[in-house]
């Protein structure tokens, strides 16, 4: 006996033909798919296997009663992650960021991804800072971001006084104003600290040739600037 399968068009102002579709149809239509490949097992599956006492492993009826009792936790595992991550100064981005910023009272203004992310971790190294010289060096080099690292230094003055200097990008007066504002947070109390702070690439002092020339301030100001000194 053959099997058939009935089916009709649904159209009800006239009686529907019938079409007649043979078993060995069907299945030839639904063989023609290749099947699905069987879910690798999940990484909370092959960490609990890892565990098991010696005795248990390589049984297989075992470790697939482990596993499905442990994949059911692996939902969880992948939520906390993406938290994780969401909540981590390396990975966050945008709006993230933005999020993280409220917990330092610092907000965005202008500042890419990359930039606030330097900034918010500065601040979370003056969280934990006991205004040590290695404390302070490791929050000015957060904050230079690979801008300078070369420039960064940290003069000490006995017997409460320390100097600390960077460079910025032509024009960055602000960023380096923003950069002595960490480090304020930063120092100990009772400790005097300067950042000298000038433009990378600014002309500071030139000499034109021509009577009464001296700094260069005004014929170029693109390439001329100056060292600030912003004390704290």
């Amino acid at each position: 006996m053959v099997a058939v399968f009935v089916v009709a068009t649904a159209q009800p102002s006239f009686t529907a033909p019938l079409a007649v579709v043979s078993t060995f149809e069907v299945l030839r239509i639904v063989l023609a798919k290749p099947p699905l490949p069987p879910p690798g097992p999940t990484p909370i599956c092959l960490t609990t296997i890892e565990r098991i006492v010696e005795q248990f492993k390589d049984k297989v009826r075992i470790e697939g009663l482990i596993c499905a009792i442990a994949d059911r936790a692996q939902p969880i595992l992948d939520a906390l992650e993406d938290t994780k991550n969401f909540r981590s100064l390396d990975t966050a981005i945008g709006q993230q960021l933005d999020e993280l910023g409220k917990f330092y009272r610092a907000p965005r203004n202008t500042k890419t991804d990359d930039a606030y992310r330097a900034f918010l971790k500065a601040l979370a190294v003056v969280v934990g800072t006991r205004g040590r010289g290695d404390e302070l060096l490791t929050t000015l080099v957060t904050l230079d971001n690979g801008f300078d690292l070369a420039s960064i230094a940290l003069i000490e003055h006995r017997p409460a006084a320390l100097i600390m200097t960077a460079k910025v990008p032509i024009g960055g007066q602000l960023i380096g104003e923003e950069h002595a504002s960490v480090l304020k947070r930063a120092v100990a109390g009772g400790v005097r600290l300067v950042l000298l702070f000038e433009e990378s690439g600014a002309v500071l002092f030139s000499w034109s040739g021509e009577p009464g020339a001296g700094f260069a301030e005004g014929t170029d100001p693109s390439g001329t600037g100056g060292i600030w000194a912003e004390g704290v």
